[in-house]
């Protein structure tokens, strides 16, 4: 309010101040909620950090990182195919996440380093 308006003038703008304030929070209170649905079910942006996905991620061993869309719709679906890209938390370090790509999928065989040949349960 300016020191010209009348009180009735200054009230009006308090309220109606007060009713964008509850508006804006009614739209959060809706939107957070979807955001987070989103991100934890259906997609998210990652960051590729490191070399082991060389040259198909992060091709230049000084330049930025690289930036995945992550499709975590096919996780929940359980729809994974040979080839894909996968972020999963690192076995020996639960705090960090670690980039591979699928070589085998339920039912494939696989030889391991010590040439035993192991079959991926289904």
């Amino acid at each position: 309010c300016t020191e010209g308006e009348g009180l009735s003038a200054c009230a009006a703008h308090v309220e109606s101040m007060g009713s964008s304030v509850w508006h804006w929070a009614g739209k959060a209170a809706i939107s957070l909620p979807v955001l987070v649905f989103f991100k934890d079910n259906v997609a998210s942006l990652g960051c590729i950090d490191g070399g082991s996905m060389r040259p198909t991620l992060n091709p230049d061993p000084g330049g930025q990182r690289d930036r995945v869309l992550l499709n975590k719709f096919s996780a929940v679906c359980n729809d994974y195919q040979r080839g894909d890209v996968c972020m999963l938390r690192n076995p020996n370090d639960n705090k960090e996440w670690i980039c591979k790509r699928l070589i085998a999928v339920g039912g494939d065989q696989v030889r391991t380093r010590s040439e035993d040949l192991v079959t991926v349960p289904r």
